[in-house]
């Protein structure tokens, strides 16, 4: 059982590594409010493998390692909350809702 554990955990790891190569790839193709809400996204994916990589346990005190795990987890949460609102603004312009401001 602690294999499959440590197997999805890795898993995991591996994919959000697979999202982070995927967004550098947009951000590099994307310029002006696309490009930052893929910058945002790509903040968040860093806070969510931060999160998986230290959750593996490289603390010795389990209340540090649940607070670092806790505050990365809400980093990338909020990022990618942010990257929502930002890729909202832009379908927003796009369907004539709001005047583009640039």
């Amino acid at each position: 059982m602690d294999f499959a554990l440590l197997f999805l955990q890795y898993l995991i790891i591996v994919t959000i590594l697979f999202a982070l190569v995927f967004t550098l790839g947009v951000i590099w193709r994307t310029e002006k409010k696309l490009d930052v809400t893929y910058k945002l996204f790509f903040v968040a994916l860093l806070g969510f493998l931060g999160a998986r990589i230290l959750s593996l346990g490289f603390f010795s005190d389990e209340y540090t390692k649940a607070l670092v795990v806790l505050i990365l987890d809400f980093v990338g949460v909020f990022f990618l909350l942010l990257s929502i609102l930002e890729m909202r603004v832009i379908v927003r312009i796009l369907s004539n809702e709001t005047k583009n401001k640039k």
